[in-house]
C-alpha cells in the first residue's frame, strides 16, 4: 500500500511541473490525517477532488471531503 501511495503521489507531482509540490503520505483516519497535516504544514488552502471514482468511491470520498470541510480551521476548495 506504502508503494502504491509513493508512486500515485510521483505521478502526481510530475503532472504538476513547474509548481512548488511536496508530497506527504500519512496513516490513519482521512480527514483527521489531513487537517492535522495541513496544521502542520501551515498550508494555506487544502484542496480535495470528489470527480472521477466509482459511486463507493465517491460516496467515501465525499463523506472524508464533508468531514474536512466541516472540521478544517484551514480553508477548504472542493472540486466536484
Amino acid at each position: 500500500m506504502k508503494k502504491k501511495s509513493a508512486d500515485l503521489l510521483e505521478k502526481m507531482k510530475e503532472e504538476l511541473k513547474g509548481l512548488d509540490v511536496r508530497t506527504v503520505s500519512a496513516v490513519g483516519h482521512p480527514a483527521d490525517q489531513i487537517i492535522a497535516t495541513a496544521k502542520e504544514e501551515a498550508v494555506d488552502l487544502i484542496i480535495m477532488a470528489t470527480h472521477g471514482m466509482s459511486m463507493m468511491k465517491r460516496y467515501l470520498i465525499g463523506s472524508v471531503t464533508n468531514n474536512v470541510v466541516h472540521h478544517s480551521t484551514i480553508p477548504v476548495l472542493v472540486i466536484p
